[in-house]
Parts: structure tokens; sequence; C-alpha cells
């Protein structure tokens, strides 16, 4: 159970020539299936941790509270709004919980609020900048909350759910996402309820079929520019109509990209399916979300 988390805020500096050489300074958060004796014998493991300790310094601890009956089983995502209130998702206990930036407990966003008849699995949560909440989770894929935790709104039946991480909530009636196709990956244009303006057709990762059956990746805006990745993938720049701008490639000598696919990423074998992807990931770096630190774009990539 957790009852507190800690917030990293990032420090004033310039970056390297990796991929984080943009102002952007996206910092990619890493998996491996490194065995413990690989993992320590990795020869840049150590410069990876050090640029870590540097971009981020502890500022303060927030400790969830408010709410006698309160229970965390883990904090499976998070996200702050512009007012700096905190929502949060719990996937092992089912619940999205909306917080005061001290921690101050405010509301669980409940779907049987919205339909009592709906079996809904949370899977993530963003706040809008109008301070509406959009709880996402599975078909009808997401609702949408007021500041009080009163449900307003169902999304459109167009709406497909992606993941927490592949969501850009792009003022209070836009929406940007990343979908993966299993032969590729398309950036959806939506308004706020998640019918479909547009889409535009991304160049193909190392590995769509992974990114396709595994959670991963992440997608982040600028005032410029729409920065993407994938599981299997490092970051790619787009201009704000999802042209391809820039592709960046890891240069660290720990990251050990993802090259090979499964064979069918829609194997009706999940026995099989999974055993492809074991030993298609064993040993390599997975990119598991995106986020961004900087918000002073001035300067050209």
């Amino acid at each position: 159970m957790l009852s507190g988390s800690k917030v990293l805020t990032p420090q004033s500096r310039k970056t390297d020539s990796s991929v984080c050489n943009i102002l952007l300074c996206a910092l990619l958060l890493l998996l491996t299936t490194h065995s413990s004796s690989t993992y320590g014998q990795a020869s840049g493991l150590s410069d990876f941790e050090s640029y870590v300790s540097t971009a981020f310094q502890k500022t303060r601890t927030i400790v969830f509270s408010g709410n006698d009956t309160l229970l965390i089983g883990e904090i499976s995502t998070i996200d702050v709004g512009n007012d700096g209130r905190l929502v949060i998702t719990d996937r092992i206990g089912n619940q999205a919980i909306l917080f005061e930036g001290n921690g101050t407990y405010i509301a669980h966003l409940d779907a049987r609020r919205c339909n009592p008849e709906v079996r809904f699995f949370t899977t993530g949560a963003k706040i809008r900048p109008d301070s509406q909440v959009l709880v996402l989770g599975t078909s009808p894929w997401g609702f949408l909350f007021d500041g009080n935790g009163i449900c307003k709104n169902v999304m459109s039946i167009d709406f497909s759910g992606t993941s927490h991480n592949n969501l850009v909530l792009d003022g209070a009636n836009k929406m940007i996402g990343l979908y993966h196709t299993g032969t590729g990956q398309v950036l959806r244009f939506m308004d706020g309820l998640g019918r479909r303006v547009g889409e535009v057709k991304l160049p193909r990762s190392p590995a769509p079929g992974v990114d396709f059956r595994w959670v991963g990746g992440g997608l982040v805006k600028t005032e410029k520019h729409i920065y993407s990745a994938t599981l299997s993938s490092a970051l790619t720049q787009l201009d704000l109509e999802g042209r391809l701008v820039r592709k960046f490639e890891f240069r660290n000598p720990w990251f050990r990209q993802i090259k090979q696919d499964i064979p069918d990423p829609f194997d009706p074998d999940i026995p099989r399916l999974d055993r492809h992807l074991m030993r298609i990931v064993k040993n390599r770096s997975r990119v598991n979300s995106l986020l961004l630190l900087d918000r002073d774009f001035g300067a050209s990539p």
C-alpha cells in the first residue's frame, strides 16, 4: 500500500548530444529484461543513473490524506493539472482518485456514477485544461468528471482507448493519440469527446508487432512540435500536423534496442505469442514512457 509519493522536478540545465539534446529534454524511462548480473555489467549503466540524478532533485513529499477509508494498492499513473491538482489511477484497486496539489483528498472518480451497469476497468486518467478529468479504461473507453468528482459525460462511441502515456489532451476540446495497429503506428487527432478529426500514418517502428502487444512508448506535445516514441523505438519529432521532422537514435552503450519483430501480432495462440515476445525482448531495452521535462522551446532542436 502506498500512502505518499515523492515529487521530483528537473533542474535547469543544458542537455548533451544524446536523445535529450533537444530543449524538450524528454526523458525516456527505460525498462530492461537483463538479468541482475547482465544489468550490473552494462558498461554505460552508471552514466544513465548519473544523468537521472543530475536531471532531478527532490523538492518535497506529498502524502495522500483526507479520507479515512483511502486505500491505494499502487500508483499506476499520475497526472498534474494546470491548477496543481493530481489525479492518480490504481490498477490493483481499479480506481481513479483526485487530490489537491498538497495531497488532500477530493473525490473518487467512479464510472458507476456515470453508468451503474457498466463494468469498467480503469487504465489511466488525465486532467484537461478546463479542469475536467478524463478517466480512461475498458469499453466504453472513457468518462469525463468535473472537479468535484461528478460524472459529466461519456466519451463518443468513435473513441478508441489508448494507453495513458500515449494520449495528449491538447486543450479542452482537442486530443491527440498514438495508436499501434500491429503493422505500424498512427497519430490520431480528435475532439474533446474522442471523435476522429484526422489521422496520420507515422514512420514504421523497428518492431510494430511488439509495440502492439506490449504497452510502452509515449506522446508529448510542445508549442511547436509533437514527440512520440514506441516501446521499440527512440524519439521521433513531428510537426503539429504529424509530419516527420527528425528521428533521434540512442547513442548510449547501455541501450539495446529491439530490432526483431514477432511473426504474427494477431496470433490467437496466446502461449505461443508470449513465447515469441519473451524471446525477442530478452536482454533488450524497452521504452516505457516519455516525460516532458522542459517547457522552454525558444531554440530549435
